[in-house]
């Protein structure tokens, strides 16, 4: 999957981060990107325990963290944003957004979650965005390749859901010759932001007439 070049900002804001928002719906529903989506809407009339937004240095998120515990590539879980014991570990929908800085080349994205996942980039990537990669219902261990033609900064939106049983979600990349994985944001990892600087629009001058 080869990134738009034309989507490439100026450059990353001065905040590094993942913009992330988490949602947990009342009642069970559908196990679905769909029902995870709309769970996000800004309009949702879907009832919610919580609607939170924090900025995460990483997206390693579990259920297990809440009582010091952990799942998946990576240790040091960190607890699920708005997640208490007060409302159980299902039916949960997240939206992170970042701003990533992006070698040329192919990148390898991996996502391990628990359950469904979507990645997405474009200049403003949201639900209607052709997602790079998806799994749409239960577990998911995959990576996605990303050809990115010109380096530099990138918009992305990730989505994962939770409907019920484990909770569990990783963004990472791999190193395609020794197979290690670096969480995005890590030490050693791609740099994320919360903000970019936008591209100037591309001006076009009218050639002197010759008269």
């Amino acid at each position: 999957t080869q990134l738009d070049p034309a989507t490439r900002l100026a450059g990353p804001g001065s905040e590094r981060g993942i913009k992330t928002r988490v949602t947990q719906a009342v009642e069970q529903g559908e196990n679905s990107l769909d029902r995870a989506e709309a769970q996000l809407a800004a309009n949702s009339s879907i009832e919610k325990n919580f609607d939170t937004t924090v900025t995460s240095a990483v997206i390693n998120f579990s259920q297990e963290a809440l009582d010091g515990g952990s799942t998946g590539n990576f240790g040091d879980d960190l607890t699920i944003p708005g997640h208490t014991s007060d409302f159980g570990s299902d039916n949960f929908a997240m939206e992170a957004t970042a701003f990533l800085d992006l070698p040329a080349g192919v990148v390898r994205f991996g996502i391990l979650c628990d359950d469904g996942y979507k990645l997405a980039s474009s200049a403003a990537p949201n639900a209607s965005t052709v997602p790079l990669a998806f799994h749409n219902g239960g577990p998911a261990d995959e990576t996605v390749d990303v050809v990115v033609t010109q380096a530099g900064v990138y918009a992305f939106r990730l989505v994962w859901y939770e409907r019920g049983g484990g909770a569990h979600v990783e963004w990472f990349t791999v190193n395609q010759a020794t197979g290690e994985k670096i969480l995005v944001n890590a030490t050693g990892g791609i740099a994320a932001y919360t903000s970019a600087i936008a591209a100037p629009p591309v001006q076009l001058l009218a050639s002197p007439s010759l008269d």
